[in-house]
């Protein structure tokens, strides 16, 4: 179950962080309110709340931030060291998912991604 959840909020929550749509009627309530759970207004407002959201948005996030960092040529047009501090949060997000789901391959896959920069 919280596999096939994932799989539909990652799908849908840049549709909330990065356009002006709406999510349609057909989209479930609790998918629409993790959406919203996982979407900030920044990665600065991000970096300070998603410790106050719970476990699982932590979980989604993480595997948020290892697929901008796969595809991470975004981050050139960034200021200086911005990759770096959105690595060490990925890192944090990375520890905080192995203490609440013990040690998964997207933690692994996490560390490897941040420590070749």
């Amino acid at each position: 179950e919280l596999r096939w959840l994932g799989f539909r909020v990652l799908t849908l929550h840049d549709v909330k962080e990065d356009t002006t749509f709406e999510l349609t009627d057909w989209v479930p309530v609790e998918v629409q309110e993790h959406v919203t759970l996982m979407s900030f207004e920044s990665s600065q407002v991000e970096m300070k709340e998603v410790w106050s959201r719970s476990e699982v948005i932590r979980l989604f996030k993480l595997y948020d931030k290892v697929s901008n960092l796969m595809d991470g040529t975004w981050m050139d047009a960034r200021p200086e060291g911005y990759r770096q501090e959105y690595e060490r949060h990925t890192l944090r997000l990375a520890d905080d998912v192995e203490e609440n789901f013990g040690l998964l391959n997207i933690c692994r896959i996490a560390r490897v991604l941040c420590s070749k920069s």
